[in-house]
């Protein structure tokens, strides 16, 4: 190849610890269509929101991701020890929780919905209060986008793409992997401090709707294949 072109700058780090030189890489973020965030409806989130049955006072957390460290997830909330806190998981099936000998008293705390539609997904996150996606596999994070245009805050795994998408208590709250009492601290911040998940919700729709958006991907791709074929 002439050049690679890569998704994130942490992707691009992990071409040059192996043997990539620099100037073979072009980091271009991905981008998501506006069209994408009309795919939904008020009525089908007032149908979410009565499968979801939040009670007053209870906190619900989405995690929407195919099988990661939701281990992680599940233990924080299981020592927070908080029967409001409910847990909703998408995108993965029952069994695969099972594998992970839960006790009877967070089970009581965890939905699995198994496998949402795309076209559906966007109605669960305005039906969450946080979307949770603890992860050390992302190459970057669309789906954290999308949370952010519903307006539903975002903690992620401090990790790869991830990072070049969350921006630390400015759009979402990062935490280190494996470090339960940060995701702890993070989880109990966002439900109790309403400044904080005000400016986490109005920073990420600047992020959704102004920097990660296809138009933009679309008129880097124009200026780079310019570029290489010496057009101005």
């Amino acid at each position: 190849t002439e050049k690679i072109i890569v998704i994130s700058d942490e992707l691009k780090k992990i071409f040059l610890n192996n043997g990539f030189p620099e100037s073979h890489l072009k980091v271009i973020y991905n981008g998501i269509p506006a069209s994408r965030y009309e795919e939904w409806s008020q009525e089908r989130v007032e149908e979410v929101k009565k499968i979801v049955n939040k009670k007053e006072g209870e906190f619900i957390i989405g995690c929407v991701a195919r099988m990661k460290s939701q281990k992680q997830l599940i233990q924080a909330v299981e020592e927070l020890n908080d029967p409001s806190i409910r847990l909703f998981f998408a995108g993965i099936e029952d069994w695969r929780l099972d594998k992970l000998k839960l006790s009877s008293k967070i089970k009581k705390q965890i939905t699995v919905l198994g496998k949402i539609d795309g076209s559906d997904i966007l109605n669960w996150y305005k039906a969450f209060d946080v979307k949770v996606l603890p992860s050390v596999t992302d190459g970057f994070g669309l789906v954290l986008v999308e949370a952010m245009a519903m307006e539903c805050p975002v903690i992620a795994t401090n990790f790869g793409g991830i990072k070049n998408v969350v921006r630390h208590n400015e759009n979402g709250l990062l935490f280190d992997d494996g470090d339960i009492e940060m995701l702890k601290s993070q989880l109990k911040m966002l439900r109790h401090d309403t400044d904080l998940k005000s400016k986490l919700i109005k920073n990420g729709k600047i992020t959704a709707f102004e920097e990660f958006t296809f138009s933009r991907t679309l008129e880097q791709y124009e200026q780079f294949f310019k570029s290489e074929l010496g057009e101005s």
